[in-house]
């Protein structure tokens, strides 16, 4: 874990993974999309993403399942809820 000025917190994948309950593979699947990619930055090999970007990215939708993203199975809904509810507090 990794600290700016502010306090804001910068989690790897498996703090985040902790924190939403997501698996660390669906969380590295989620910065590679081609649409909204969840935002993160790259130390090394290491994949870090701050917490308040990740909050305003679910917050935002950009994680909701939509009508033009649902082809193909997408289960993007599934992930949205999960890192709501985590957000929220209540895995």
């Amino acid at each position: 874990m990794r600290t700016d000025d502010d306090g804001d917190r910068y989690l790897n994948l498996r703090e985040l993974s902790d924190y939403t309950g997501l698996s660390t593979q669906r969380l590295r699947n989620l910065t590679r999309r081609p649409d909204y990619p969840l935002p993160h930055y790259r130390v090394g090999v290491r994949v870090l993403v701050k917490r308040s970007e990740f909050d305003a990215w679910v917050q935002a939708g950009h994680g909701e399942l939509r009508p033009e993203r649902a082809a193909g199975g997408d289960r993007v809904a599934v992930i949205a809820a999960a890192a709501v509810r985590a957000i929220r507090g209540g895995r």
